[in-house]
């Protein structure tokens, strides 16, 4: 399989919450994960997205209740 490539834009709009979006390619399932640090062992799900058999554009709002948070975006499952 090849190397999988994901870009992510991140934009913290006005009224405080953050927006992350991403194009998934098709056959895979995704999630976007967040933790107070990026040494974190544990990384809390916020969003799943399946990408089936078109690429998907995914959009994930978060209002973050602390003032440092980081996200990722992890590929968990492949769609058959």
């Amino acid at each position: 399989m090849k190397p999988l490539t994901h870009r992510a834009r991140f934009a913290r709009l006005v009224d405080g919450q953050v927006e992350l979006r991403f194009r998934g390619e098709p056959g895979f399932i995704y999630e976007i994960q967040f933790a107070s640090s990026p040494e974190a062992t544990t990384w809390q799900p916020l969003a799943s997205f399946i990408a089936k058999l078109e690429p998907i554009n995914a959009v994930a709002n978060d209002a973050p209740s602390q003032s440092q948070r980081f996200y990722r975006i992890a590929i968990t499952g492949q769609v058959d």
